[in-house]
């Protein structure tokens, strides 16, 4: 019994060891300044996402970046796209390995489409841990009321 009991806790260990932050998911605010392309980056608990990467990748060249630099102390990035290029262009906010944001910013002969940007979904990389939890949760409780009910010592 002792071991299915240490079995348990390991597996409620693994399961429940804290991922990633929720506060370090990127949530991107874009808008239109004088002509420009303008967005701001920031975590999930409001800190500005500084310094971090931005690539620019236009629709003729959707593999190389036609502009690259970084957000400044306020998470903040400026650009105007070409008009002459017509298309979606791509803007890579961040390293892509632990948090960042995709925006397409389609742009016309009139200029950024600001009402057809469309945000890259967010994935919830840490959901299933939060099941499990749960889960093993639910069944210990389970367990540990039919350990009570049959008035059994199990320890």
């Amino acid at each position: 019994m002792k071991k299915l009991l240490l079995l348990l806790a390991l597996v409620f260990s693994l399961f429940t060891v804290p991922g990633a932050a929720w506060a370090h998911s990127v949530e991107t605010d874009y808008w239109m300044n004088s002509g420009q392309f303008q967005f701001a980056s920031m975590f999930g608990d409001g800190a500005p996402f500084e310094d971090a990467p931005v690539r620019v990748y236009s629709p003729d060249n959707p593999d190389e970046p036609v502009l690259e630099g970084t957000t400044d102390a306020a998470g903040s990035f400026t650009f105007t796209p070409d008009p002459d290029v017509e298309g979606d262009w791509t803007i890579r906010i961040g390293d892509m390995t632990n948090h960042g944001d995709i925006l397409t910013v389609p742009v016309n002969e009139a200029g950024v489409e600001i009402d057809e940007i469309v945000q890259a979904p967010h994935a919830a990389p840490h959901w299933w841990q939060r099941q499990v939890g749960v889960a093993t949760a639910a069944f210990s409780g389970g367990l540990g009321s039919v350990a009570v009910f049959r008035r059994r010592r199990w320890f």
